[in-house]
């Protein structure tokens, strides 16, 4: 498992590939102020657009239109922050529930779940 971690990590990535220059910076300076890696973000970041598109739907092509659901996975070394990453993007997913008024209880964010291989496959 390791070298699939270690393949992971050799892939490059920069966030200015991906997101215009407004978005790349205010990307940058939340992880640099948080020191978390820009690309522990971007994945949870993607799933937490999808949670706040709510019940819509994708429409894929003429014949194919799937609900706008979108699940991510993490891969890093150990105390490289990834928890703070998800943490992030939580806690600022909360906060647009909280201004659209959703009750905390209502939250569909209570099932977000966030937990670890590394007992399993030795990482």
């Amino acid at each position: 498992m390791s070298e699939r971690v270690k393949a992971c990590y050799a892939i490059p990535f920069t966030v200015e590939e991906y997101f215009n220059v407004g978005t790349s910076r205010m990307l940058k300076n939340l992880c640099d102020a948080n020191s978390v890696p820009t690309g522990y973000v971007v994945p949870p970041l993607l799933a937490a657009v999808a949670h706040n598109m709510l019940k819509s739907k994708v429409q894929v092509n003429a014949q194919c239109c799937m609900p706008s659901c979108l699940y991510t996975m993490t891969c890093g070394y150990t105390s490289t922050n990834k928890s703070g990453a998800l943490s992030l993007v939580h806690n600022a997913a909360r906060t647009v529930e909280e201004f659209l008024g959703t009750p905390i209880e209502e939250s569909s964010l209570n099932q977000c779940k966030s937990f670890t291989f590394h007992q399993y496959f030795n990482i």
